[in-house]
């Protein structure tokens, strides 16, 4: 079963709704850019770090 997540994507460069392939594998629905899960892991985190330096 593939399941679909709104993502970043490295290639497109916007935020799409991609198919999970398997474990750590995601194909972005737009352009259909291979991303690992440390591509998804590392978005999240400069999200989140740019995100709490604006609370300073």
């Amino acid at each position: 079963m593939t399941e679909e997540e709104l993502t970043h994507c490295n290639g497109c460069h916007c935020m799409t709704k991609s198919i999970r392939k398997s474990r750590a594998n995601f194909i972005c629905g737009k352009c259909g850019y291979c991303k690992t899960l440390g591509d998804v892991y590392q978005y999240e985190l400069k999200e989140r770090l740019r995100h709490n330096s604006k609370k300073v």
